[in-house]
């Protein structure tokens, strides 16, 4: 584990704003997630400590959850049986005034996705910008007593109080092809009201993985197609790898699309907007990829872009319908009453695939 991993578990307010999903609305409308950046978070403090220490929370959420279950397929409106990659977990830890349950775990190629749910002695309070006083965070996970390097680390917080789904991507190959054992460190963290860190509580879970021959089932479908960003930025969309639970797309660009920054020992990327994909199947399937801005690569020009809503493509679909659009990226605390800021559809494409 990296010396900006252990920042982060003792710097928990470094978390990067939220947005929480709107998926009862149509495709097109639906609303992006902002990812928590695990090396940005670790070198700018200063800048999103308010930020890091509050979580929008939309009047509308996702109309699949609001009859909250532990099935994860049905939180990030995944059409497929994610049974086969599920763990229930049912366990439940009390530290400090705070109830927490772990009900599921997704194990994916590269990424982990945990449902939870929280009770605390402290009034759950969401202010007139709609931000949380408090949330949890898986900051970290083990697997075989190996801690996994991240790509990112977000929450979503359903419309029922104390019930939030947890993502941990992971950089390629940070999954081994075979373990046993998964540790999942959460934190769940406090604000007072002047939303100045107060208190964070610290729980660990433990349990025996049954489901890991799945992580090798991937498929890829190539795409090498090309997609405008705006501002003279054009993405190559190269592939995208998939099981039934998650999907990852890999992309390279013309030029440099941001900058890199040199901090304490620590390097971090960052990219002038937030760029997101929807990509639609001739099948109906849809998925939203966020670039993820942490996995720039100097030397290739690559980008990774992970998909948390949706159902993954099928292996023999026809065409892939692509958009590409952009948010410029705004600070809770530059916000007006916790609106989102404005997407800006930047590119459109049909790839049409053979087999």
């Amino acid at each position: 584990m990296s010396g900006r991993h252990y920042e982060l578990l003792e710097l928990l307010q470094n978390a990067d704003e939220q947005m929480v999903y709107q998926a009862g609305q149509p495709w097109a409308e639906k609303k992006k997630r902002f990812p928590v950046s695990a090396w940005a978070c670790a070198a700018c403090i200063a800048l999103v400590i308010f930020a890091g220490t509050v979580g929008i929370f939309h009047e509308q959420v996702v109309a699949a959850i609001r009859e909250f279950t532990t099935r994860i397929s049905e939180i990030i409106v995944n059409r497929k049986d994610l049974q086969p990659y599920t763990e229930v977990i049912n366990q439940t830890q009390t530290k400090d005034g705070v109830s927490m349950t772990l009900d599921e775990v997704v194990l994916d190629s590269h990424r982990i996705l945990a449902t939870v749910e929280v009770s605390s002695d402290v009034p759950v309070v969401i202010d007139d910008r709609g931000l949380s006083n408090q949330w949890p965070l898986l900051a970290s996970v083990k697997m075989d007593g190996e801690y996994l390097d991240s790509l990112m680390m977000s929450q979503y917080m359903t419309d029922l109080p104390g019930q939030y789904v947890l993502e941990y991507s992971v950089e390629e190959g940070e999954i081994p092809q075979n373990f046993s054992e998964v540790e999942l460190f959460i934190n769940y963290g406090m604000t007072n009201a002047e939303s100045q860190w107060e208190n964070k509580v610290d729980f660990t879970y433990s349990f025996a993985a049954t489901k890991q021959e799945l992580l090798r089932k991937s498929a890829t479908i190539p795409i090498d197609a090309d997609i405008t960003a705006g501002d003279g930025l054009v993405f190559h969309l190269e592939e995208i790898t998939y099981t039934d639970a998650s999907a990852r797309m890999k992309m390279t660009c013309n030029k440099e699309p941001g900058t890199r920054t040199e901090e304490d020992g620590d390097s971090y990327y960052s990219l002038p907007y937030y760029y997101s994909l929807d990509v639609e199947d001739d099948r109906g399937n849809c998925m939203s990829f966020d670039v993820l801005e942490n996995s720039y690569n100097d030397e290739t020009r690559g980008l990774t872009c992970e998909s948390f809503l949706g159902t993954p493509p099928e292996e023999s679909t026809a065409y892939l319908d692509i958009s590409l659009v952009r948010f410029k990226p705004v600070f809770v605390m530059e916000e007006e009453n916790g609106k989102e800021p404005e997407e800006e559809k930047v590119g459109e494409i049909r790839v049409g695939l053979e087999h």
